[in-house]
């Protein structure tokens, strides 16, 4: 009985491994400032998108919110 979960346990930890490298969420903070460096302040329309290429050709969006 004891060599038997042992295996289970085995079998399935790359797959624990694997799935705890994947984050279920994404967080980043920071601000916004003008081109000289310096905060900006009021409201702000932006948004932002998950693209399939690092150079971001509007075919290749994924995801934009």
């Amino acid at each position: 009985m004891k060599k038997s979960l042992l295996l289970f346990v085995f079998a399935i930890f790359p797959f624990l491994l694997s799935a705890a490298g994947i984050p279920m969420v994404i967080t980043h903070q920071g601000y916004i400032t003008d081109k000289d460096g310096n905060g900006v302040t009021g409201n702000l329309s932006f948004s932002i998108g998950i693209y399939k290429s690092i150079d971001g050709d509007s075919s290749d969006l994924l995801w934009e919110e």
